[in-house]
């Protein structure tokens, strides 16, 4: 395989039940990079059904940072960080388009500023529910923002002063939760839930959420307090300490993954590379096949995990596929399983 430049493996995607999108049934994976641009800018790789070849998804240019995707009945969607002129931090395209680009800027509030976070939720993949947030100026205390897309169009559904937008995530009863971060002195951390304010996640600054089996889980923070930790919470007011990172010191995901008859709940972590997994929530296993490797210092993402496998019939021997940095090969290593095989390394 071509090698994947040395990038923060930001998100990757691959359906919400591990089946591909679009026409290819491919996988996805962003990168991001600071500063923008540059000779390795940020980009969203693919990977298409029985390919062995990640290939460049063609989209537009000048993002800090591509993160968090997602997609809908029809639309894959992308956070598109720090736009340029004339952009915006929202982009997305077709679900029937085959192939590389198609990409294009969504209508949503063009901010003067550099925006920062992933927030970007859609509740299932009917997409009924779909909200974007983003933070303006957000290292200098300014605004955070969070819109819904209804009708073609995007309308403000609140704004918060002196705040950081990083992440928003629905439960199974489609409440939205939305985590507003102090990033900065003199920021403010804040918890929604269903429109509801609720009492601060640990540490505020959460780097990554997912519902799983009745809580949501939350790992990371971006002021390094609590940063190699999972919580969990019911409902947003108490948060328990579920599990803390072996080795890594930040921690990147927690993800929720449909295999199996209840699912599994994966995470990955950084510097150095960490992953491992919980059947229920509250014993966790580090996946020992997983190497241990320096994959750099940034309170940003350089690790993601997906759920893909759109050539195997049973959902049960989908693959779980790890994404991390490594900053010593200058390369992306992705690791690659097979439900009850072990995993399968492929640095690419």
């Amino acid at each position: 395989m071509e090698p994947i430049p040395n990038a923060a493996a930001a998100d990757a995607w691959g359906g919400w039940l591990g089946e591909g999108l679009g026409p290819l049934k491919s996988l996805y994976m962003s990168t991001g990079n600071r500063p923008a641009g540059g000779s390795n800018p940020s980009k969203i790789w693919r990977l298409d059904e029985g390919s062995e070849e990640w290939v460049d998804d063609e989209t537009p240019e000048h993002a800090e940072v591509i993160n968090k995707i997602r997609n809908s009945a029809t639309t894959t969607y992308a956070f598109f960080e720090s736009p340029g002129e004339g952009q915006t931090w929202i982009i997305s395209k077709s679900l029937e388009h085959s192939g590389s680009g198609g990409w294009d800027f969504e209508s949503v509030h063009t901010v003067p500023t550099p925006v920062g976070g992933r927030g970007l939720a859609i509740n299932g993949p009917e997409g009924e529910l779909l909200f974007a947030g983003c933070s303006q100026n957000w290292a200098e205390a300014q605004t955070a923002e969070v819109y819904q897309k209804s009708g073609g169009g995007w309308e403000k559904t609140r704004e918060i002063e002196h705040s950081l937008l990083w992440e928003l995530e629905f439960d199974d009863e489609d409440n939205l939760w939305e985590f507003f971060s102090a990033f900065a002195e003199g920021q403010e951390s804040a918890l929604f839930v269903g429109g509801e304010q609720k009492e601060t996640p640990p540490g505020g600054n959460i780097s990554h959420a997912t519902w799983f089996k009745g809580h949501m889980y939350v790992i990371g923070n971006l002021s390094k307090e609590d940063s190699n930790k999972i919580y969990r919470s019911a409902d947003g007011g108490e948060w328990e300490h579920v599990h803390t990172l072996s080795e890594a010191t930040i921690g990147d995901h927690v993800q929720m993954v449909p295999r199996g008859e209840e699912g599994e709940l994966w995470y990955t972590g950084h510097n150095p590379f960490e992953a491992g997994y919980s059947l229920d929530g509250t014993e966790w296993v580090r996946e020992e096949s997983v190497p241990s490797f320096a994959t750099g210092e940034d309170t940003n993402h350089l690790t993601a995990v997906a759920y893909y496998g759109p050539d195997v019939d049973d959902e049960k021997e989908r693959g779980v596929y790890l994404f991390a940095r490594d900053s010593d090969a200058d390369t992306t290593r992705i690791f690659r399983d097979r439900g009850a095989g072990s995993l399968m390394i492929e640095v690419i």
